[in-house]
């Protein structure tokens, strides 16, 4: 039991220290997509098992998540000081970009957030390509990486028969549409000066917390 805790103490203190680095989890892999592709390969290798042993949940699973994390945005949202007034205006808002959104099939987060990554890097670092362009990237000029990434396709696949559904280029689209509908949503933010209240803190903050983890 104490080695348990032990574990889930350790587990905690990592996922809140990645989410103070910059842009979060998918800002930490975007620098290793660029500076570590071996490392980032072993990612992209975990996301093809997460595609295999962890199909997307079904929609009551998604939709009793998706009221989880609205009662805890809404919460804090109320912690920080906006009116009912203005949180029925923000779900209007929300609502209202949200439906610019093309329409996507449910993937766990993590997969999700390392394949956007990728093609967010692309072939060039600037997203060039978007997952084929980084894919390329690794081929070309880290082949030990691609490696890494094709063993694991050829283990989930060993007949070796692949068969390619075009949604990769699908996904570069989405994630670009997604981003620019993102931060659009949160210019909105800005200027009704909401975005500290959305994220659930302000950069002092933020300074702040970084500065106590480095001392």
């Amino acid at each position: 039991m104490q080695r348990d805790k032990c574990v889930h103490v350790l587990r905690d203190g990592i996922i809140t220290t990645v989410k103070q680095y910059p842009g979060g989890v998918a800002g930490f892999l975007r620098k290793l997509a660029r500076l570590d592709p071996m490392r980032f390969a072993r990612f992209l290798s975990r996301a093809l098992v997460l595609e295999i042993t962890r199909p997307a949940p079904d929609g009551t699973e998604t939709f009793e998540a998706f009221l989880r994390l609205e009662k805890e945005l809404m919460e804090q949202l109320q912690e920080k000081g906006l009116s009912d007034e203005q949180i029925l205006e923000f779900k209007e808002i929300r609502a209202s970009h949200f439906k610019k959104l093309p329409s996507q099939e449910s993937i766990p987060k993590l997969r999700k957030v390392i394949v956007a990554v990728a093609a967010q890097v692309g072939e060039n670092g600037r997203g060039r390509g978007g997952l084929n362009g980084y894919l390329r990237h690794l081929m070309l000029d880290h082949p030990n990486a691609f490696g890494v990434v094709l063993g694991r396709l050829f283990a989930l696949e060993p007949n070796g028969e692949f068969e390619v559904s075009a949604k990769m280029i699908y996904l570069d689209e989405q994630y670009r549409q997604e981003e620019a509908w993102y931060q659009e949503f949160l210019q909105i933010l800005r200027k009704k000066g909401w975005y500290d209240a959305y994220r659930g803190y302000t950069d002092a903050e933020r300074e702040a917390r970084l500065a106590i983890d480095k001392s």
